[in-house]
């Protein structure tokens, strides 16, 4: 029996790991989506820095950041959340949209908290709606012109 829990437990580290925050970026739609697993570190803030910064660089903006997490996970450490904090700082003003699509009430709360906080217009979706939030973030420059000048944010052509 005991050698038996041995070889499962061999086995079950075999097994990869699923990432705890992982992020693609749909380039045709100018978006970054970021899936949630569990809390966040500051490794995942530096690798999603890493994909935003060099297509900022390229196109001059991103039209979309895409956070789909079925709750708020929160973070590793105090860190993390500082490394979170840096990357807001860091990203706001080059992103038009950020999506939040999440069966969360604190995610649900966010784009009222972030008002004043940061350049991007943020809106809540369901977690089934990602797709939505994609739709809604690849917008970009289609938004209304109003929402564009608020944000202070140049529209950028799809091509």
């Amino acid at each position: 029996m005991l050698e038996q829990v041995r070889e499962a437990g061999t086995w079950l580290q075999g097994l990869p790991v699923r990432a705890a925050v992982s992020h693609r970026l749909l380039a045709d739609l100018g978006v970054i989506v970021v899936e949630v697993h569990r809390v966040l570190r500051v490794q995942d803030f530096d690798a999603l820095g890493l994909t935003a910064d060099a297509r900022i660089k390229a196109h001059g903006q991103l039209h979309g950041l895409v956070i789909h997490a079925c709750a708020f996970p929160g973070w590793d450490d105090f860190g993390s959340f500082l490394w979170q904090i840096r990357f807001v700082r860091d990203h706001h003003r080059k992103i038009e949209g950020v999506a939040l699509a999440a069966d969360s009430q604190f995610m649900s709360l966010a784009p009222r908290l972030s008002e004043h906080l940061v350049k991007a217009e943020v809106k809540s979706f369901g977690f089934e709606d990602l797709e939505a939030a994609v739709a809604w973030t690849g917008e970009g420059a289609g938004r209304s012109s109003a929402s564009i000048l608020m944000h202070d944010t140049p529209a950028e052509s799809t091509a």
